[in-house]
């Protein structure tokens, strides 16, 4: 372990999960999973941040908007899941990039452990000055968990995800 002045750098391990293959096209009028990455219990604790990355592919031109959502949920699916983050682009828009960071106070999930940058707020980067303020949400990092991206976008146009990435 390497050591400045009796402090431990490296004291944790970097945790990657990804989905890096392209998921399937979903065509929809309502919202549907697109893809998930699993999360063991405990592999995020108290002070980890984590940085979530994500890019999206539509096809078809359309009017109107297609909407993206990312949510954290104990199952993988969207029985009430816990949203994270909301998008909505037009549908001329062909590849587009969304991250957020999340910051892990208390990992059990009681109270609001996890901060993260306007969960309503339509922002496809927290990289980007906004006035938004930090939402925070009761996450319990100790069980089995999924980040799960969802979305719509019309029936004759198709949204599917290129990769999922999860690190801290």
């Amino acid at each position: 372990m390497t050591k400045f002045n009796g402090f431990d750098f490296y004291d944790k391990k970097q945790v990657v999960l990804t989905n890096g293959m392209p998921s399937a096209y979903v065509n929809a009028a309502s919202e549907t999973k697109i893809t998930s990455v699993y999360v063991p219990a405990n592999t995020f604790t108290a002070g980890d941040i984590l940085h979530i990355e994500w890019q999206y592919r539509l096809t078809g031109s359309t009017p109107g908007t297609n909407t993206t959502r990312l949510y954290w949920n104990e199952t993988d699916d969207l029985t009430t899941p816990i949203q994270l983050n909301i998008r909505g682009l037009n549908n001329t828009t062909r590849f587009f990039n969304q991250n957020r960071r999340l910051s892990v106070i208390v990992a059990n999930g009681t109270g609001n452990g996890s901060k993260i940058y306007g969960v309503a707020n339509a922002l496809e980067s927290d990289f980007i000055a906004a006035t938004f303020v930090l939402s925070t949400v009761a996450l319990n990092w100790t069980v089995d968990s999924y980040i799960i991206v969802a979305g719509f976008c019309g029936v004759a146009t198709g949204i599917r995800t290129e990769f999922l990435k999860v690190s801290n």
